[in-house]
C-alpha cells in the first residue's frame, strides 16, 4: 500500500486503484477509481430535464446558470444520455472537493 497525498489531484487520478476520501477526520467515501467512474457522472441540460432526471438520486453538487443546471450525481449515464441530457465524468478532484464542502461555505 502507498499513501499518496496531493493538492493536484487529477494530474495523478490515473494512478489511483482506490479513493478514500476523509472530511473532518471521518471517512465518508471509499471506493475503487474504475466504480466511482462508471457510477458518478455529470448531467447538464435544460433546468426542468435535468431536475426531472436527478429527482430520486443521490446529488453530489448542482449548480444553475443561463436556464441550464449542471449536476454530479449518481446515475446510469447510459439512462441519462436517452433522456436527452449531456453526460460527462467527473474529475476525481471536482468530487474530493465537493464532498467535502462544509455545510453553508
Amino acid at each position: 500500500m502507498i499513501i499518496f497525498s496531493t493538492h493536484l489531484i487529477d494530474e495523478v487520478s490515473l494512478l489511483f486503484e482506490e479513493v478514500l476520501i476523509l472530511r473532518d477526520g471521518q471517512l465518508i467515501l471509499q471506493e475503487s477509481t474504475e466504480k466511482l467512474r462508471e457510477q458518478i457522472c455529470a448531467i447538464s441540460g435544460p433546468i426542468h430535464q435535468v431536475e426531472e432526471f436527478i429527482g430520486n438520486k443521490q446529488i453530489i453538487h448542482q449548480e444553475e446558470l443561463a436556464g441550464m443546471k449542471l449536476a454530479y450525481v449518481y446515475a446510469d449515464k447510459e439512462v441519462a444520455k436517452q433522456a436527452g441530457l449531456s453526460v460527462d465524468g467527473v474529475p476525481i478532484q471536482e468530487l474530493m472537493i465537493h464532498l467535502t464542502e462544509k455545510e453553508g461555505a
